[in-house]
């Protein structure tokens, strides 16, 4: 299956996230900083990221940005999770962003994104 990095700083949805994912044969990798996520991405070569908006460190946004401008990187979807939903707007003319998440999510909801997304 694929390699999914989450970007993640609260402890309970990183768990979530893993506890939906893995079983369905996903390999998890992840942070809980804006910071490492481009030193994580860069060595699990992810198939997708799960992105918050709001992290300690680099934002979402930056972190999004920086995955677009590394040419190993740039095709990699990022789906971002966020709380606030008029966040959407910034991100709608990223081309590396395939999705959103509004939190709270379902773990239906996480699973449908997931899945359609990696089918691209």
């Amino acid at each position: 299956m694929a390699t999914i990095l989450v970007v993640e700083d609260e402890q309970m949805i990183l768990d979530l996230i893993t506890m939906v994912l893995e079983p369905k044969g996903h390999t998890i990798v992840h942070t809980q900083d804006g910071d490492k996520a481009m030193e994580i991405a860069k060595e699990s070569k992810p198939d997708l990221v799960l992105l918050d908006v709001m992290l300690p460190g680099l934002d979402g946004f930056s972190v999004q940005n920086q995955l677009y401008e590394d040419e190993k990187l740039k095709r990699v979807p990022v789906i971002m999770m966020t709380a606030k939903s008029q966040m959407e707007d910034v991100f709608k003319t990223s081309p590396n962003v395939a999705g959103f998440i509004a939190k709270p999510f379902s773990v239906k909801d996480l699973l449908e994104k997931v899945s359609a997304v990696l089918k691209r």
